[in-house]
């Protein structure tokens, strides 16, 4: 397996994006022989990252979102070609030096804490409520583990849930994933297809109609990204 990079030129502005700039995204193929010609198969496609924004500081965020793929990836990919993965990405974003790495994400964490602390409403009920909502949001963009009990889980159960009143009025409502313990009533989930990226089962509450199933948000990232690059191709 190798590492091919995908550079596509902005054509318009988009806050530090400026026209010109090259987005860079790895992408994991490996050769195939098809009726004896040597062939790409696409494998997966891993976090972009603008070229000219290359520095230590923008590494952490991208080797963060590297790993959390490629930990997704351990059933396709052997170790030894995830070693040659790393390196070839290392070759065009460096790794940050753990202590800087963990000095910033320490620093993002108290930004996040002293906003949060800012707009933390006074009562402990609702305070416990974006509590829960926040952690319910997160779930579904890895689906690694249950929003309610944090467990790992094989089979993913999508539920959309209210909590309370938002800040302009109404309801606010969210989509997490939950584990086959965690589910109330499981007569409310409708068994989908496999997630069409990873191949875990996915179960849908009969509030949510999206298909095809996808057990997380990323999946389904990578999913319409590959389909994207497949129509491009031909």
């Amino acid at each position: 397996m190798y590492v091919i990079w995908q550079k596509r030129k902005r054509e318009h502005n988009a806050g530090r994006n400026k026209i010109g700039d090259v987005r860079l995204t790895p992408i994991i193929a490996q050769s195939k022989r098809v009726n004896g010609k040597p062939r790409q198969e696409y494998i997966a496609c891993l976090q972009s990252i603008i070229e000219s924004h290359i520095n230590e500081k923008t590494a952490v965020g991208f080797w963060r979102a590297v790993e959390e793929r490629l930990a997704r990836l351990t059933n396709r990919i052997p170790q030894e070609d995830m070693e040659k993965i790393r390196a070839a990405l290392d070759k065009v974003v460096p790794q940050p030096e753990p202590e800087y790495a963990k000095k910033h994400e320490d620093e993002a964490q108290a930004y996040v804490d002293a906003t949060v602390a800012m707009l933390t409403p006074e009562s402990e009920w609702e305070q416990d409520a974006n509590r829960k909502l926040h952690a319910f949001r997160k779930s579904s963009e890895t689906a690694q583990a249950c929003a309610d009990c944090g467990e790992p889980m094989e089979e993913v159960y999508r539920e959309r849930r209210t909590f309370g009143h938002g800040f302009m009025g109404g309801r606010r409502w969210a989509v997490g994933v939950l584990c086959k313990k965690c589910v109330g009533e499981p007569w409310h989930f409708t068994r989908h297809s496999p997630c069409k990226t990873c191949g875990r089962e996915v179960h849908m509450s009969y509030s949510l109609t999206a298909y095809p199933a996808f057990c997380s948000t990323r999946c389904g990232q990578a999913h319409y990204r590959k389909a994207k690059l497949s129509t491009r191709s031909t």
